[in-house]
């Protein structure tokens, strides 16, 4: 009863890191054995209809290819096409639904980790690489998460051998550039947790867009 779930969760994770040349091959993979699975039912078929113009009534014609191969097996073949017919068929929707939407994600994201600390502490620091493929800018105006009260950016600023952090407005990423949130740099401060995290887990956080649209990545808890 969990498969799907779990099926979609695996794809979702997969297509937050893996880059665009891998997607297109998912896609085109899928189109193939969509289209293929439809050409093997026909071809499958004991039985062809030809409606006829005159009598404008169904008649029977048998392919001649199919009299000289496979005719003893046809049925079994169509029967077994049939009852998997609405399984697969399902199948392919669902991965379609969730690999097509990867082509409109903004940022290509990796090495994205929130460091673990005590409950007790009120705040967590949060790291990633962002890649920008496209040929357009982008800019982060706000991150935000269900698994805190309040996410911002921050930059760490080293003035006169002094360190300090200071929060920053958004993140503009240049067609094909990139953004490094790294310790000692520029980083996501994740505030007053609502809830206790745990090493391992994967947590949502949405990265929101100056221009309406939106991007959730998943950030793992680690030491």
């Amino acid at each position: 009863m969990d498969f799907f779930p779990q099926l979609r969760r695996g794809l979702y994770c997969w297509q937050l890191h893996a880059g665009a040349p891998a997607r297109s091959i998912l896609i085109y993979s899928l189109i193939l054995l969509f289209c293929t699975r439809y050409f093997l039912a026909i071809i499958a078929m004991d039985n062809i209809y030809v409606c006829s113009p005159a009598t404008k009534k169904q008649t029977t014609k048998k392919p001649l290819f199919l009299e000289i191969f496979w005719l003893n097996k046809i049925s079994q073949i169509n029967i077994i096409l049939r009852k998997i017919t609405m399984i697969r068929f399902t199948t392919i929707l669902a991965l379609l639904a969730i690999a097509l939407p990867s082509f409109a994600q903004p940022l290509h994201v990796t090495d994205a980790w929130i460091k673990n600390l005590p409950p007790a502490v009120p705040m967590r620091a949060g790291y990633m690489q962002l890649m920008n493929h496209n040929d357009t800018v982008a800019t982060i105006i706000s991150i935000s998460s269900d698994a805190f009260k309040k996410v911002e950016i921050h930059k760490t600023v080293n003035k006169l051998g002094v360190m300090s952090m200071h929060p920053i407005k958004n993140i503009v990423l240049e067609p094909n550039g990139m953004a490094a949130l790294e310790p000692g740099g520029m980083h996501l401060m994740l505030m007053k947790p609502t809830r206790s995290l745990k090493i391992g887990e994967e947590v949502e956080v949405k990265l929101q867009f100056d221009n309406d649209t939106s991007q959730t990545i998943l950030m793992t808890v680690k030491k």
